[in-house]
């Protein structure tokens, strides 16, 4: 677990796009992983605390129609809903902006 000298009692994240389907939605948003951390673990962690998953700037989509039906800036979605989770491939090494 990689602590943030600046702040000692936060965690550091990376944030991830993920895309989520459930039976009739396909879920768009961000996932925070901790720095260094699998996916596996992520979607693993605190199984008996809580079965939900945090999304943050997520778009809710019908599977069938691709409409979109809401947007949210935070979403919890319950891990035995999600039939499949993929994550975008991470710039392992992102050019700056100019």
């Amino acid at each position: 677990m990689k602590i943030s000298t600046s702040r000692p009692l936060t965690i550091q994240k990376d944030r991830r796009r993920a895309t989520i389907y459930l039976n009739a939605y396909r879920i768009l948003g961000t996932v925070h992983l901790q720095v260094g951390g699998r996916i596996s673990d992520f979607v693993n962690w605190n199984l008996k605390e809580g079965p939900f998953i945090p999304l943050t700037d997520a778009s809710v989509y019908t599977v069938d129609t691709g409409e979109l039906l809401f947007t949210a800036e935070f979403l919890s979605v319950h891990r035995n809903q999600i039939n499949f989770l993929a994550l975008d491939k991470k710039d392992p090494d992102p050019k700056p902006k100019r």
